[in-house]
């Protein structure tokens, strides 16, 4: 009995806290939350454009897709592992052919070491002719 008791009085008194500001702080608003826990360093955005363009480079546009004039943008997505590598990576989006869809996968896992990046990222994969592919 004393502990149905004891357990009201703490359900009872539920909304009061939950209602109540700390003190001091009347109308303050809310802590801010962080949103990249890498607080020194590059921003979110630099360590993002240095993937797209680490992976970019490591593109190895495929002969056949070139001789046959094939072009088109592949979207995939990963995750950076412990060892900066692409990890679990997956084709979003993608160009239409195959060939280029697997390159583009390949890219991804060649462009280590990559800046830490949490979560699941995408990048798009470019395949252009003329532009950095032996023609």
């Amino acid at each position: 009995m004393v502990r149905l008791r004891a357990l009201g009085l703490v359900l009872a008194s539920l909304p009061a806290l939950a209602s109540a500001q700390p003190s001091g702080e009347a109308g303050a608003p809310p802590p801010a939350v962080a949103t990249d826990l890498s607080a020194s360093g590059p921003t979110l955005e630099a360590r993002l454009d240095e993937i797209r363009r680490r992976v970019q480079a490591a593109l190895e546009y495929p002969p056949i897709a070139q001789r046959r004039g094939i072009s088109g943008e592949t979207l995939v997505s990963f995750v950076i592992d412990p060892e900066r590598r692409a990890d679990d990576v997956r084709t979003e989006r993608s160009s239409g052919y195959p060939t280029l869809d697997r390159a583009a996968e390949q890219a991804a896992r060649s462009a280590a070491p990559l800046p830490w990046v949490y979560g699941r990222i995408e990048v798009p994969v470019r395949f252009e002719l003329g532009h950095g592919a032996a023609d």
